[in-house]
């Protein structure tokens, strides 16, 4: 149990760096107002490769289950960000940027799901 925890920790603080450097560059690229494009693009990059992984774990490799612990629950649970595109989301509504909002909700779900999709299609690819 403490492997499993320590590998856990480990994935999920790399994650969180990996999240914190593509949010600063979003805001360096985009500005300030717009730092919801880096969550959005860590939410995307996640969907793509955790079904990614779990297509290519559960249907090609025997991976020894604590990859799947450090890849999936830590590094990509660290570096995804469905708690701050929660909160940004709100944060948009309560401010009144309402078509902001929207848009937002709409892109992150859409582009979400449709990564994972491409994530499914590229591990389908490589098998």
């Amino acid at each position: 149990m403490l492997k499993e925890l320590i590998a856990i920790g480990v994935g999920g603080g790399v994650g969180s760096i990996a999240r914190y450097g593509v949010v600063t560059l979003s805001a360096k690229f985009f500005g300030t107002n717009y730092t919801h494009f880096g969550t959005l693009a860590v939410n995307c990059i996640g969907s793509f490769f955790v079904t990614l992984f779990m297509v290519l774990y559960i249907e090609k490799f025997d991976f020894d289950p604590i990859v799947r612990l450090i890849v999936v629950i830590g590094f990509l649970g660290g570096f995804t960000t469905f708690s701050a595109f929660s909160y940004e989301s709100i944060a948009m509504l309560h401010a009144g940027e309402f078509r902001k909002a929207a848009t937002y909700i709409l892109l992150t779900n859409t582009l979400g799901l449709s990564f994972a999709m491409l994530g499914i299609y590229a591990a389908k690819r490589f098998i």
